[in-house]
């Protein structure tokens, strides 16, 4: 294992990107004019300068403690990471020590863990432009010190007003990240598994703060844009620092299941906890199907769709125009039987062995007998349309003999990997060539409930301790079909869904889980051994 990072990949090539990226200062050539100058005395430059100086001195001076403003300074204080002061550690604006908005011993919590970028022994703390997370502002901050300040941090459902992003924000040049926050930790999936409640709880901590929105997708969708652009979603250093925080982060389930999102993010030099999330895989196909399948495509057939006629019932369109769980679930097991165990593997090896981050894996793997490295959905269920009858080719024979049935064509991605996206240790193996362990975390989503598993987690993110208790019971969020990622569903209401979804594990007829025994019966030996893979992969259990 490469061990820690972007920085430490061994690999020229991706060692030099990653120093074009965190160059965020010009260095224009100065050209010389051919002309000498006479240059001033040296007694009239500093005469010069201290008429305008004094003066700014007077007019400033005042306004360095007003009420509860205070004027940033060049006095910086200096703490290690033990909590005691120190000459070389974090560096923090004296003025937030002073007024307690950081104590020397915020830095490492109980079990002797900093949070991301505050531990002054990592080489990627290094920066003498950051206080923590964040980056220096190029202009001086006049701070602002809230007399109820946890009910400021605790920013559960509202964005704080400060770092609302504008219309100026659109044409802003983020090439400079001056005055931004990196996040210190990213829930990468997966995709109805809880992620959107994990998230809600984690920022419900007072030393969190959420960013303006818990899908932002820049390691997947958005890296045209510069970092900055990426930073500019999170609170200010202003906002951040005033709050006591010590971390922000973002939850995008669509990091998970690619290879080019773990390179893109080990190439951003960013070094945040990366939180992985799995299910009860048959849970997460049913919910996945409803969610991401029958849900979105009935909306648009209850509005017409072609020649489907408008106005019935929704039993209606789901027997005539909608693929049953149990055709979808056995097209793809049978293309999965044949990608896992035979042609994807070879293409994987062709795909990513020649990248300089995966061709020691590859080889190791392959030296002591482990399972290959597979790419699914680039490898084993395809990104194009075949024609335009068939979408992907696992439903060839079911769309060509039924062609009034209907699926929507941009949520393939999705319908596709029912089964795919709930083999979590597939797209978990590449994270751990790039990351070290320690900063790969691992949550069961039948233990989102569990406060102690939720404290134990963020003691892991190098919070302090922290009672989850009351906003775990407000709910869950994002369950039951589109309610949106900031929308809680009381647990008598989700309880009332997993009661039937509970039935429908045994396999009972008339349950919900529309499987038949014999394919339900195949699905878990086929699942089997992957969730044995992943429990050996992440060092702990789940009750599946």
């Amino acid at each position: 294992r490469w061990g820690h990072g972007a920085r430490n990949m061994q690999s020229m090539e991706i060692d030099s990107e990653i120093d074009e990226v965190y160059s965020t200062t010009d260095h224009p050539h100065r050209q010389s004019s051919g002309k000498r100058r006479r240059r001033r005395p040296r007694w009239v430059t500093t005469f010069a300068g201290a008429l305008v100086a004094i003066p700014l001195w007077i007019a400033i001076k005042p306004l360095e403690h007003w009420g509860d403003v205070g004027y940033i300074e060049e006095e910086e204080f200096t703490v290690h990471s033990d909590g005691s002061p120190s000459s070389h550690g974090i560096v923090l604006p004296q003025i937030l020590m002073d007024e307690g908005i950081y104590k020397p011993g915020d830095f490492k919590n109980a079990i002797d863990i900093a949070p991301p970028y505050w531990n002054a022994t990592t080489p990627l703390f290094q920066h003498s432009n950051a206080w923590g997370p964040c980056y220096k502002p190029e202009k001086n901050i006049y701070w602002e010190f809230h007399s109820d300040h946890e009910s400021i941090v605790n920013t559960t459902l509202n964005v704080p007003l400060e770092y609302k992003r504008d219309e100026e924000s659109k044409t802003h040049d983020w090439q400079n990240a001056a005055g931004l926050c990196r996040p210190g930790f990213l829930i990468l999936g997966a995709g109805k598994c809880g992620t959107s409640s994990l998230y809600h709880y984690l920022v419900d901590h007072p030393k969190v703060l959420p960013a303006i929105e818990k899908q932002i997708h820049y390691f997947r969708y958005h890296t045209d844009m510069p970092v900055g652009w990426y930073y500019s979603w999170f609170p200010t250093t202003e906002t951040f620092l005033e709050n006591g925080a010590l971390m922000t982060g973002e939850a995008s389930p669509g990091y998970l299941p690619y290879p080019q999102v773990v390179r893109e993010i080990a190439m951003t030099g960013i070094e945040p906890k990366l939180i992985t999330l799995g299910r009860k895989p048959i849970d997460r196909i049913w919910s996945s199907y409803k969610y991401n399948y029958v849900t979105p495509a009935l909306d648009i057939l209850r509005n017409g769709h072609g020649a489907i006629p408008l106005n019935k019932s929704d039993d209606f369109y789901k027997r005539n125009f909608l693929f049953s769980l149990e055709e979808l679930v056995r097209a793809e097991l049978d293309q999965l039987n044949r990608c896992l165990y035979g042609f994807g593997i070879h293409k994987t090896r062709d795909l990513w062995y020649h990248r300089h981050w995966t061709q020691k894996e590859f080889d190791y793997r392959e030296n002591n007998g482990l399972p290959p490295l597979i790419d699914l959905d680039e490898v084993c269920y395809g990104t194009k349309p075949i024609n335009k009858t068939v979408t992907r080719y696992q439903w060839a024979s079911l769309q060509m003999q039924n062609p009034q049935k209907f699926i929507i064509r941009k949520q393939a991605f999705l319908i596709q990997a029912l089964i795919g996206r709930s083999l979590y240790v597939l797209p978990l193996e590449w994270w751990y060539i790039l990351f070290r362990r320690e900063d790969l975390l691992f949550v069961c989503t039948e233990e989102l409930t569990n406060s102690t598993v939720l404290l134990d987690l963020a003691r892991q993110l190098g919070l302090p301790d922290y009672d989850f208790e009351p906003v775990i019971a407000q709910g869950a969020y994002n369950v039951g079909g589109h309610r949106g990622y900031d929308t809680a569903t009381s647990w008598n209401e989700v309880h009332n869904e997993t009661d039937h979804q509970s039935s429908a594990s045994s396999g009972e007829e008339g349950d919900e889980i529309p499987l038949s025994n014999e394919l339900r019966k195949e699905l878990d030996e086929f699942l089997k051994p992957f969730n044995e893979r992943l429990f050996n992969l992440v060092g702990k259990r789940c009750d599946w």
